[in-house]
């Protein structure tokens, strides 16, 4: 049974807009906020990392999925951002510049045995694993250049072969074999999404539109990648197969629709739009575009959204409390929560698998 003011940290906001009330009258916050239906539990779902300003520099923090026990996992000088955690859970890549430049570094999600695993003379940035979590991918501006590649590495740094060296390539994501990387790649009439083998080979490009073609995000169930597009003048959703055919406009509005997400039941896509005036997380049906909702319906800034490995909660970041918080709300939008609380800017979060 919870404590009583733990059932106000899982109220909604209203609860939060009447703490001072309520803190008068703790037997009916118990009564009244607690037969809402549970929140997270600490004991059996993942913990979140997040990265936060507030050591004076970006650090790498996890905390419990209800925002308890927040812990500075890299503790350094230097700015450490952008982690995404292992398919198993026990390690977190993230980039970090204490060696005087961008690196892509590894370590135990208790902060231990951090390792650079780049050594790179330019910029390394935006890691991400294979599914088997045997392979990192990453981007990287070779002694800064202006050219941007895409490497593949070991996760232990050995084996590095870079995958795509022509022009400018960002965002990699890896398809479920993980033998071939997807990605964003410039052209002559902007960004396009690219497919290339782990080896380098087999170069294509997929979406070949004018305008730009931007997140990748691979759908393993039907073989098809979903990205943002701006080819109508206004960026949308889409979808298209993983040979290039078929392309489709799934959102279809007026307005800038960005970062679709996949559920992980692959039915469903959340996103970022800006329709109702403000940056607001929507979710729609993943095959047709259908039941496009709006789950975050706030007039803040609502953005980055996450979605938990059981596919319960949306982690997101929002400026609703003044400055940048991470929040939590269920998959259908109910019971959002401060998870963070913090003066300081906190960011990027991710659910451990």
């Amino acid at each position: 049974m919870l404590p009583w003011f733990q059932c106000i940290r899982r109220g909604t906001p209203s609860h939060v807009s009447h703490l001072s009330s309520l803190i008068s009258a703790p037997l009916l916050v118990f009564l009244v906020t607690c037969q809402e239906p549970p929140g997270p539990d600490v004991n059996t779902d993942p913990k979140i990392i997040f990265v936060s300003e507030r050591d004076g520099n970006l650090e790498i923090y996890i905390m419990e999925i209800d925002g308890s026990d927040a812990i500075n996992l890299t503790d350094n000088e230097a700015d450490d951002h952008s982690p995404v955690f292992s398919p198993d859970g026990k390690k977190i890549a993230f980039v970090s510049d204490r060696a005087g430049n961008r690196d892509i570094y590894s370590m135990d999600i208790n902060g231990e045995n951090q390792a650079i695993l780049t050594y790179s003379s330019g910029s390394d940035r935006s890691p991400v694993y294979s599914a088997t979590g045997s392979r990192i991918a990453y981007v990287t501006d070779p002694g800064f250049t202006g050219v941007s590649n895409i490497t593949v590495m070991d996760v232990d740094g050995q084996n590095k072969i870079a995958v795509a060296t022509e022009g400018w390539n960002i965002q990699p994501a890896f398809v479920s074999s993980g033998q071939q990387i997807v990605y964003a790649s410039i052209t002559d009439t902007g960004y396009d999404i690219f497919k290339v083998d782990i080896s380098g080979a087999n170069r294509v490009n997929l979406s070949n539109s004018p305008g730009d073609d931007l997140r990748p995000a691979w759908h393993s169930v039907s073989e098809s990648i979903l990205f943002d597009s701006n080819r109508d003048q206004n960026h949308e959703i889409y979808v298209i197969d993983v040979d290039g055919a078929e392309q489709s406009n799934l959102t279809q509005s007026d307005s800038d629709d960005t970062l679709p997400v996949i559920s992980p039941d692959d039915k469903t896509v959340i996103f970022v739009t800006d329709r109702d005036g403000n940056s607001e997380i929507y979710s729609m049906d993943l095959f047709d575009g259908g039941n496009q909702t709006n789950l975050s319906q706030n007039e803040a800034y609502d953005d980055y959204p996450v979605i938990s490995p059981d596919g319960e909660w949306i982690a997101f970041v929002s400026n609703r409390d003044g400055n940048a918080e991470i929040y939590i709300m269920d998959s259908d939008g109910g019971n959002h929560v401060n998870l963070t609380g913090h003066e300081s800017v906190d960011l990027n979060p991710r659910f451990q698998p």
